[in-house]
């Protein structure tokens, strides 16, 4: 069983990445919103699964959060793992959290392959979601201008995680820039 991958990416396919470690070629499943490219060394984080031939499929995620999310996904009666994965493809996980923790039926209903399975969601999943930080929620507008600005999920969340929860939006921002810049 792997836990993560680390090395670098030496093909890049629609729906897949080969990433090299050791000498070893991994073809990997990836999120189309992750950003892979040529020049760095990247941490892919792995679940696996086997398809109807037998065949190992490796399932990537460059945040911790989307596998977590996408392992939270598989106990829900009628997703399997395509479905999750088309699902996240679709919205981050502390977004997606964000919605099942607040009963957002409709907004849920909206995003691609869960339609009718929104209740089955929040029903299933919504006291099962304590590994997200709740401070981000609170941080919604700062956690879509800080994604903008370029920063990735988990220095977001961290940073969120740390600074006071009764600020205004436009300190939070300073604050979590702060946070993320000091490490």
């Amino acid at each position: 069983m792997f836990k993560y991958l680390k090395g670098i990416i030496t093909d890049i396919k629609n729906e897949s990445v080969i990433l090299e470690n050791n000498g070893v070629g991994f073809e990997i499943m990836r999120l189309l919103r992750d950003n892979f490219d040529f020049t760095s060394t990247f941490k892919v984080y792995i679940c696996e699964s086997f398809s109807l031939e037998n065949n190992l499929i490796l399932y990537g995620f460059l945040s911790i959060n989307d596998l977590i999310m996408y392992k939270k996904l598989l106990l829900v009666n009628g997703i399997g793992y395509k479905t999750a994965f088309q699902i996240l493809n679709k919205i981050d996980a502390l977004s997606l959290a964000n919605l099942i923790i607040n009963n957002k039926i409709e907004e849920l209903k909206s995003i691609g392959n869960i339609g009718k399975k929104a209740n089955i969601l929040i029903y299933e999943l919504k006291n099962k979601l304590h590994e997200f930080n709740i401070n981000v929620f609170h941080y919604e507008n700062v956690y879509k201008a800080l994604k903008s600005l370029g920063y990735n999920e988990t220095n977001i969340s961290k940073a969120l995680y740390k600074i006071n929860a009764n600020l205004d939006d436009e300190i939070a921002l300073k604050e979590a820039i702060k946070v993320i810049s000091n490490g």
